[in-house]
């Protein structure tokens, strides 16, 4: 396969494309950032996330700067020659994996050369070690690579080459819900050399030991459940926090530091006190099955606090009816795209990839339906002003029908919450007595 031989140099034509993009970007999601201004910004630079939400990670690390790194990727996605180009369009190289077929690896020779390209003219690579996304909140075994391509690089030649591996924390309140919030966390920085020693006197003590401290620091920034027996209901319990608390305007920082102490401990009683545990899951199975009743879900919490009053709903309700003529108007605007957006994201099968599809076609078959659409009116009224002034009306009309239908859920969902909300103010205040974090009169 050929690589682009340059793709380390900025390219003008990438620049538009990412301006545009990271403006969707952080549309989708609400983006904040802890330890961004430390991170190192000249040498050899590795960015290493964790790996739970297809190419949205990948956008997550890419969109926090005004760079242009490198990329690395599986290689089945380069299979097809124009795919292959738009990859390397896009700054992506690929790397082969013994399930791609141990004829395949040879290829890696080849990319590392290119890596030390990209590492010569000190331009960043982003890799994501775990290898294979999985949305739950926890850290998988990384993989050798990022270790083999530091460590190849650094003794390739008699003078040494620094490179700094940069753990990156992703913790993504719903993954693929617009509008959630996606807390991204930079670590401290880890410089190979400090495994120089285990290095030389065991290529595999080195990776390891390298491996084992970045792995350490990944945790360190991500929401890591380490219990998988009790997953279901420490996750539950954390989306909750989440909800509520962020609904009470704490910052994602802070929300992250209680997440991380629910989890501490819970998986100590699991280990010290298991019968509390019990009870724990007892209870958050009752938690469950309430809220199922009423149709709701663990991020229905960020409503818990809004009991307005049947007429205070009322009266809100009335004002949306009125402008329901605006909404079927952005309604009947966006029901094409709308349409075709939802049937390409039918096609993958990978639930990971749903943020990832509708987010791409999003931002590629919106704007091009809606241009046909204004050329459409144009010729209709033999008018280009006439077509302008559509135009013009079709972006704010695609926030307003997010908006309008958002709002009309959140007040049918309060509607709902007002039964069953004593009932679960008493599960959730035994749950708090186990927690110490979801306390709702905090």
């Amino acid at each position: 396969m050929r690589y682009d031989k340059n793709i380390f140099k900025k390219s003008f034509a990438y620049t538009l494309l990412k301006n545009y993009v990271d403006v969707c970007f952080k549309l989708f999601y609400k983006v904040s950032y802890i330890n961004k201004e430390k991170t190192p910004s000249k040498g050899k630079l590795i960015f290493a996330p964790n790996h739970q939400n297809a190419l949205m990670d990948a956008l997550a690390v890419l969109f926090s700067f005004t760079w242009q790194p490198v990329f690395l990727a599986r290689s089945d996605i380069f299979a097809n020659k124009t795919a292959a180009r738009i990859l390397s369009f896009l700054k992506i190289l690929p790397v082969y994996r013994i399930r791609d077929g141990y004829d395949q690896l040879a290829n890696n020779k080849d990319v590392f050369e290119q890596i030390f390209r990209v590492f010569d003219h000190d331009t960043p690579i982003t890799i994501l070690p775990e290898g294979n996304h999985d949305d739950r909140k926890l850290l998988r075994p990384l993989k050798k690579g990022i270790a083999r391509m530091a460590f190849s690089y650094r003794h390739q030649k008699e003078e040494k080459q620094e490179i700094q591996i940069i753990p990156v924390g992703l913790n993504y309140s719903r993954h693929h819900h617009p509008g959630s919030n996606l807390h991204i966390r930079y670590g401290d920085p880890i410089n190979i050399s400090e495994f120089d020693e285990p290095y030389l006197e065991n290529q595999a003590k080195g990776y390891n030991s390298f491996l084992s401290t970045l792995s350490e620091r990944l945790k360190e920034n991500i929401l890591h459940i380490s219990k998988t027996d009790h997953y279901n209901t420490i996750s539950d319990l954390l989306d909750i926090s989440k909800a509520l608390l962020t609904a009470r305007g704490y910052s994602q920082e802070m929300i992250f530091t209680f997440q991380k102490k629910i989890i501490d401990k819970i998986e100590t009683n699991a280990e010290e006190k298991p019968q509390k545990t019990e009870t724990l899951n007892q209870l958050n199975n009752e938690l469950q099955a309430k809220l199922k009743q009423e149709k709701l879900t663990n991020y229905d919490f960020s409503q818990w606090d809004k009991s307005d009053s049947t007429l205070l709903n009322s009266v809100k309700m009335g004002l949306l009816a009125l402008l329901s003529p605006l909404y079927l108007y952005a309604m009947v605007n966006n029901v094409i795209p709308g349409l075709i957006v939802k049937r390409i994201s039918r096609l993958f099968k990978d639930p990971q990839f749903i943020s990832t599809i509708t987010f791409v076609a999003t931002i590629v078959i919106y704007p091009l339906v809606q241009l046909l659409q204004s050329l459409l009116v144009g010729l209709v009224f033999q008018s280009f002003f006439v077509a302008l002034i559509y135009a013009a009306t079709l972006l704010p009309g695609f926030f307003f029908e997010r908006f309008f239908t958002r709002t009309w859920k959140n007040l049918t969902k309060r509607l709902r919450i007002k039964r069953i909300k004593a009932e679960v103010d008493e599960i959730i205040i035994s749950i708090n007595d186990e927690t110490g974090f979801l306390d709702l009169k905090s």
